[in-house]
């Protein structure tokens, strides 16, 4: 299991989010990358040494170091990148 940890950015991003896409989010968040491996799906390695993971029209963007997860923004896929 991986420890995942949000920056306080990543509360005020989830704000943003419509009510229904919030909870559906953090469930997604919650079981994809506490089991996280290689054949997680929707999960992406960016050029910038982040991953990235995909949820509906939204994309979590977050750094892994050993079994720490640190998510850094969830934003509509326009506004990711």
């Amino acid at each position: 299991m991986n420890e995942i940890r949000y920056l306080e950015r990543v509360k005020r991003d989830l704000k943003r989010l419509p009510p229904q896409d919030r909870q559906r989010v953090i469930e997604i968040v919650q079981e994809r990358l506490a089991r996280l491996n290689s054949f997680t799906r929707g999960v992406k390695r960016l050029s910038t040494g982040d991953y990235r993971l995909r949820i509906r029209q939204y994309r979590v963007l977050f750094d892994r170091q050993g079994s720490v997860i640190t998510v850094k923004a969830i934003r509509h896929r326009k506004d990711a990148y």
